[in-house]
Order: C-alpha cells, then structure tokens, then sequence
C-alpha cells in the first residue's frame, strides 16, 4: 500500500495516506516529480515496525507508458539489469535520496530500510 502513497502529487495528499494506514507512520520527505526524466518519490517512517521506507513512483500516465516501451535493460557495474528510465530517474535523484536517509539515521536510527 505505501508504495500507492509515491503516486500522490501533493504532500499532504501522502500524509493524509499514511494517517489512514493508523500504524504510526510519518512522512520524512515527499519529493514530486520536477521533470519528465526525474523520480517521484518519498521516504517514510514505521515507528511499530521500526523500518524506514523508501517508495518510488512508477507508470502513472500515457507518457509514461510511451517511455517504458522504449526503455531497454541497461546494466549497471554490478551486473544487475534496470528499466533504463528508471535507473536514470533513480540515479538522478539518488544525491538528494541518500542525504535524507542519512539525516534521518543520524537522528533516529531504524531496524531495517526497505524499498518499493
């Protein structure tokens, strides 16, 4: 269900989410989609379960499908395979990504980091 919340466009569209899930889930950062080759995403926190959440958001429009039929496997230096757009999404917001989770481990360290 939370990777649903990556496809809201407001804020507080994706609070209002995580407050309907009642499990003591808190949004960290929202961060919307800027441009047609960066990635929608949000980092969220599950005080029950002691985990931090990273979501991204996928297909949500035709655009979107048009780039996903062009998209070919692209390797990365570990050898695994991606959707090209996705990993260049990915990597384009990865900066900005890894500074929030590591600020939010700084000030309260989780039992596990889980992406969907």
């Amino acid at each position: 269900r939370l990777s649903w919340f990556a496809y809201a466009e407001k804020r507080r569209e994706v609070e209002a989410g995580l407050a309907l899930l009642g499990s003591g889930m808190e949004l960290v950062r929202f961060s919307p989609q800027r441009d047609s080759r960066g990635a929608q995403w949000l980092v969220a926190r599950d005080a029950e379960s002691g985990t931090l959440w990273v979501a991204f958001r996928g297909t949500a429009s035709l655009a979107d499908v048009v780039h996903d039929l062009m998209a070919a496997p692209e390797q990365t230096g570990a050898g695994d395979a991606f959707h090209s757009g996705f990993l260049r999404a990915a990597r384009a917001a990865a900066e900005e990504l890894r500074e929030v989770v590591e600020a939010e481990l700084r000030v309260r360290p989780c039992e596990r980091l889980a992406l969907c």
